[in-house]
């Protein structure tokens, strides 16, 4: 628009924003970029007012200062004039600076409390805007307080109210003709008698809504009924659907009694003789106070994944020998302690002696290197955010006890159709249970892969090999209270200060417990850190301090209600 003013002549050189149609820029960034795309060499400063309603002068260099001091208040022929919206209907008070004697090369605009002497010849843009009406139109276009001696106007109007303005011309005029001056004030005009009629509208809702509680507080005083006055009184907070956006077969939803009343039949009397409907949307115009609720502005930061390339899938022969013979070479290269995948993390110094310690020493489960290896190491520190999660497992007999291997998805598919026929291990699919009401896979049972030739009896899990199983695979929630315990003795954590001595931190932990002859795994550290750790590592940055390993490793003792009851699936 401001482009658009500088182009037309005569020249512009006052904007009256009627119309409030610029929203995007303050006051003082309107008469900056206004000053900027003004390229007369005459033109030296822009008049506008400030944030605290002081007039001030904005000049080429950007220096800002007050109209009433500067000198630049004297050459108004040299300067550009803003008023936005709320200072184009400033009525004249007793501040304004009124002079004796009025130069007659110049007109006063008086403006709550300022006096401008613009040049005879000035002429101003003035914007026009929705629901426009006559008086504001005329009170602000009347800053020009020479109209028809010297100062001129031109009207600027979007494009949906220039297509009103049309719509409102005279039926003699083709719609092809421009649009006048006339055009305009019939136009404001129309706009003012739609807001008359919407003002009556809310006037005879606001009588209605009297009588309503007049009627209501004569009742309470004769028959003392307080649920009728409250009923009376108060207004319903929300509206159903229905009556929001149904038909609306233009009755009155008031109550009989108030329509039967003297007043009430006052009031529509005069609604049919003005022809005046009231709506449901006519409440939306009050004013209202209502509590609400402050809406926190949060701005989130996205920690993209550092850039990695893939590694290429490889089936070791070390496993397809073992699904074909049954055979495990311990020592071989295709096959490493489970946990040991953690130490290539962040957290590969709380692993406790990755050799040596109870997390991968002598341990009967391990994971193949396609499951461990998922991406090439070149640029990337540690691989806490390229962990492949635990979802299939091999099972086979080793020293008559049941040994895991956790493979990849891609070497589950590629052995299929060993695995089928194998008579030495038995597939399965498994899932930590990351929620309460979530089924527990940890005993297989669920989604087993059919394997008709594998008749050997299958071995159960005792109860440490399904803890490091849950605990590798970032499980939250316990089976029962049995397990919380049993799970506790594992990590060496007092959970009733009985069962266990030794030295105990804060924590829980224990070390060097002395069990009564009870076997357990022998920490050199406490191994909380590193659970915490690897937890964070399987959730991705979602929380888990409500859960059941969420209070175990914050402290928390947990009790009978802490748990439900479930079956074995």
């Amino acid at each position: 628009m401001l482009r658009k003013i500088v182009k037309l002549g005569p020249k512009v050189r006052v904007l009256l924003d009627v119309g409030a149609q610029i929203l995007e820029l303050d006051n003082y960034e309107v008469a900056r970029e206004w000053l900027k795309l003004e390229e007369s060499f005459h033109i030296h400063s822009a008049v506008f007012f400030g944030r605290d309603d002081e007039l001030l002068v904005l000049k080429r260099d950007g220096k800002t200062e007050s109209f009433v001091s500067s000198n630049l208040s004297k050459q108004l022929d040299q300067a550009l004039v803003y008023l936005d919206e709320a200072h184009t209907q400033s009525e004249i008070s007793s501040q304004c600076v009124i002079p004796h004697r009025i130069d007659p090369n110049f007109a006063t605009t008086w403006c709550s409390g300022t006096d401008l002497k613009l040049p005879v010849d000035t002429r101003a843009a003035v914007t026009l805007g929705p629901n426009l009406a006559k008086d504001k139109f005329v009170q602000g276009c009347m800053r020009m307080r020479k109209l028809g001696n010297g100062h001129s106007l031109v009207f600027l109007a979007p494009p949906d109210i220039y297509s009103h303005i049309q719509q409102e011309m005279s039926t003699e005029k083709s719609k092809t003709e421009s649009v006048g001056v006339s055009d305009v004030l019939l136009w404001t005009m129309q706009e003012g008698f739609r807001q008359i009629q919407h003002g009556f509208a809310i006037w005879a809702d606001q009588g209605f809504q009297y009588l309503k509680r007049s009627q209501g507080w004569d009742n309470f005083r004769s028959d003392g009924d307080i649920g009728a006055l409250g009923s009376a009184i108060q207004e319903p907070e929300s509206r159903p659907l229905l009556e929001m956006y149904g038909v609306d077969d233009g009755s009155l939803k008031v109550d009989h009694c108030v329509l039967n009343s003297p007043n009430g039949k006052e009031i529509t009397r005069q609604l049919i003789e003005f022809n005046v409907i009231v709506t449901n949307s006519v409440r939306v115009q009050e004013e209202q106070e209502r509590e609400v609720d402050h809406e926190v502005e949060k701005e989130r930061n996205i920690e993209r994944l550092e850039p990695a390339k893939a590694m290429k899938h490889q089936l070791a022969d070390q496993l397809r020998t073992l699904v074909r013979s049954g055979r495990l070479h311990l020592n071989s290269s295709g096959f490493k302690p489970a946990f040991s995948t953690f130490a290539s993390t962040s957290c590969r110094e709380d692993l406790d002696d990755s050799r040596e310690g109870p997390w991968v020493f002598q341990s009967s489960q391990f994971v193949t290197n396609d499951f461990s290896q998922t991406i090439e190491r070149t640029g990337v520190a540690n691989m806490d955010d390229y962990l492949r999660p635990v979802r299939w497992i091999l099972e086979f007999p080793h020293n008559e006890q049941p040994y895991l291997v956790f493979i990849s998805l891609y070497e589950a598919n590629e052995l299929m159709s060993d695995i089928t026929r194998s008579r030495f291990v038995r597939l399965h699919s498994y899932a930590p249970r990351v929620s309460r009401g979530m089924s527990n896979f940890e005993y297989f049972g669920i989604c087993p892969v059919q394997q008709p030739l594998n008749t050997n009896p299958k071995l159960p899990l005792d109860v440490n090999s399904r803890i490091r199983l849950n605990l590798l695979a970032g499980q939250l929630f316990f089976e029962d209270e049995q397990y919380y315990r049993e799970l506790c003795k594992y990590l060496s954590l007092d959970y009733d200060a009985q069962w266990i001595s030794g030295h105990e931190g804060n924590d829980g932990w224990v070390s060097n417990p002395d069990t009564d002859g009870i076997s357990l795994p022998s920490f050199k550290q406490n191994p909380i850190p590193f659970l915490k750790a690897i937890t964070k590592m399987r959730r991705k940055g979602q929380g888990f301090a409500s859960t059941h390993l969420g209070g175990l490793l914050d402290s928390r003792v947990l009790g009978n209600d802490d748990f439900t009851s479930r079956s074995k699936a």
